[in-house]
């Protein structure tokens, strides 16, 4: 299977209440906290620890 699938397919499978309710919002529209889960670990697993390229 492609990597981005195996990632999301395990985030999807994970229980992330509690970082959800952590999750305060407000302000702008914001992204979803699992979609944001799957693009660190996707990045990381690529080995980009950086939003500057």
């Amino acid at each position: 299977m492609i990597l981005v699938r195996v990632v999301n397919r395990v985030v999807d499978s994970l229980d992330i209440s509690g970082l959800i309710n952590q999750y305060k919002g407000g302000g702008t529209t914001a992204y979803h906290p699992r979609m944001l889960l799957k693009l660190l670990l996707y990045a990381y697993s690529v080995k980009i620890y950086t939003g500057v390229r």
